[in-house]
């Protein structure tokens, strides 16, 4: 069985750790949760989406 250690982390631990972070994150009641980049075939679909409805 695997189990994890959580830490919590105050706002401005977040703030000094997000500013030096390559990627993004966010922080949700004390933890630091990374954000997932978007591919590029999200990005594709969502442009499509997008052309579609400025057509409309």
């Amino acid at each position: 069985m695997i189990s994890t250690i959580s830490r919590r982390y105050s706002l401005d631990e977040y703030r000094a750790i997000e500013e030096k972070a390559e990627g993004r994150s966010e922080y949700r009641d004390g933890e630091i949760v990374p954000m997932p980049g978007g591919t590029l075939k999200h990005s594709r679909i969502s442009s499509k989406i997008n052309s579609q409805k400025q057509d409309n």
